[in-house]
């Protein structure tokens, strides 16, 4: 059962031109910051978005949340589009959608203690945990997340980057969702630390048979954790596919690139030279005609700089936006 499905999302963001609209009253620039995402998210699985910054993945994550409203298209939460849902359906998607932000810090609130940041769900949200248990839920959850009691007197500022990260995991398991968006979970933690956080979603995964949207740009995290993963590139997904097939065999010439300039452990990886991209991502307010990937290609030909390839099914379940796949 698809418990998220995403059909033709477009999202447009618009920049005024300075002084040149004041004075002259110049229309504003129109950045097409998502164009035509589709995907599904089965229960219980994990479905990665990949790229480089600024290719639309965390734009796509807040449409779904419905943190930003889209300009064309639709999502559906367990076959009931968003913006079809009664106030009722509609609440009870917001219990059952999560949210773990990339920047968690900001997002825990420094002037309240650990205890009461677990607890707000619940005031937005009553009657999902009897009064008398809220207590005992937290208390819970914290043990789950690796945190103790002692951790509710005390105040963000308080703990480490990994703990305040847990903690973050921590409130977004309050409510006992089945979705939860994870905008890049492992930023700015070390290795080490970023294993354990890891490590702890798969486990909570598995027990709770949640389903994860992962946002990324670390392909061996997302190697490790996904089941599905899509590539995005200047606002488009580019190619989809199993997460095992598509990181052993590359469909797409970008998720190639991609896969090839990721730093590897092993040693006989290590004496063969990273490959990187050549280039800057173009503009989304001025893209490039036909595939927006070409001017970076290096099997580019004169097709792929006039007709915008489809995303279409090139490789068994695999689907690639390219005229000529690998």
């Amino acid at each position: 059962m698809n418990i998220i499905e995403v059909r033709d999302l477009q999202k447009y963001f618009y920049k005024k031109n300075g002084i040149l609209h004041k004075i002259f009253g110049v229309g504003p620039q129109i950045i097409q910051a998502v164009d035509q995402v589709s995907f599904n998210i089965e229960k219980g699985n994990t479905m990665a978005l990949v790229g480089e910054s600024g290719c639309g993945k965390t734009t796509v994550a807040r449409l779904i949340l419905n943190l930003i409203e889209l300009d064309e298209g639709g999502i559906f939460f367990k076959g009931k589009e968003l913006n079809e849902m009664s106030e009722k359906e509609y609440n009870d998607y917001r219990k059952n959608a999560a949210f773990i932000a990339q920047d968690f810090r900001s997002s825990l609130n420094p002037r309240k203690l650990v205890g009461e940041i677990l607890a707000e769900p619940f005031r937005i949200h009553p009657g999902v945990v009897d009064k008398g248990n809220e207590e005992k839920r937290i208390k819970k959850i914290l043990e789950l997340v690796g945190l103790n009691e002692k951790s509710l007197l005390k105040f963000p500022h308080e703990f480490s980057g990994g703990q305040a990260r847990r903690i973050g995991v921590a409130r977004a398991l309050m409510l006992n969702p089945e979705f939860i968006v994870c905008d890049e979970p492992t930023s700015g933690l070390d290795l080490s630390i970023s294993a354990s956080i890891i490590n702890l979603m798969k486990e909570l995964r598995d027990e709770f048979d949640l389903t994860y949207l992962w946002i990324s740009h670390n392909l061996n995290v997302v190697n490790y954790i996904s089941d599905y993963v899509g590539v995005m590139y200047l606002g488009r997904i580019i190619e989809t596919g199993k997460s095992r097939a598509l990181f052993n065999n590359p469909t797409h010439p970008y998720t190639e690139a991609l896969i090839e300039s990721v730093p590897s452990f092993s040693q006989e990886k290590k004496k063969i030279k990273r490959k990187t991209l050549e280039g800057e991502v173009p503009s989304p307010i001025d893209p490039p005609s036909g595939c927006s990937f070409h001017p970076r290609c290096k099997y580019s030909k004169q097709k792929c700089k006039e007709v915008t390839p489809k995303l279409e099914i090139k490789k068994g379940e695999r689907k690639a936006a390219c005229h000529f796949p690998l």
